[in-house]
């Protein structure tokens, strides 16, 4: 982990510096970086432009980390009360947050294209039979959540879509998140 810095300007104690200074970009900084046992110091210059140093969102630096996680499960043919899920075990030593979900549900036939096309569908942790997220929708829904649903070591998620219409229907559900 680095401390990293970002913007055109930022104020850092140090000897060199009066409180409240601001660093421009030529100057010589001590900064700290950890190398798992321990912070360590080193000096460099802040780089602004973006070249070294960077802010992102714990879900985009997964992405940048290839630690995120999208489950997706897609089906046809589903009548009144038929289903689809997809699913995740969370592997030993790892927590998964999910931070998005969404489903669609679409008619198989033109002819039924006027037709509501109502859905609904759940998050649910398998291993403790818990519902986590209920949401409803017609021709789908989808939902982020600011603060994501975890879900331990070795447990087990399922993402649910149901066709709560009365036409046969297409039916996808998707997740996303990631691992830390």
């Amino acid at each position: 982990m680095r401390i990293i810095f970002r913007g055109l300007y930022a104020a850092f104690p140090a000897a060199a510096l009066h409180t409240g200074n601001l660093a421009y970009a030529t100057d010589l900084l001590v900064l700290f970086q950890s190398n798992g046992a321990a912070w360590v110091g080193y000096s460099d210059y802040p780089d602004y432009q973006g070249e070294k140093a960077g802010l992102y969102p714990q879900p985009e630096w997964a992405a940048k980390e290839g630690t995120d996680k999208n489950i997706y499960a897609y089906g046809t043919n589903k009548d009144f009360g038929d289903y689809i899920t997809g699913s995740y075990t969370v592997p030993t030593g790892k927590t998964l947050f999910i931070t998005g979900f969404s489903f669609i549900i679409g008619a198989e036939t033109p002819t039924d294209y006027d037709h509501f096309l109502y859905a609904w569908g759940d998050i649910k942790n398998f291993t403790t039979g818990v519902i986590k997220v209920r949401l409803g929708g017609v021709g789908g829904g989808s939902c982020t959540f600011p603060k994501p649903i975890t879900f331990s070591a070795g447990e087990k998620v399922e993402f649910w879509v149901w066709n709560i219409s009365n036409i046969t229907c297409a039916l996808g559900v998707t997740a996303w998140g990631y691992e830390a």
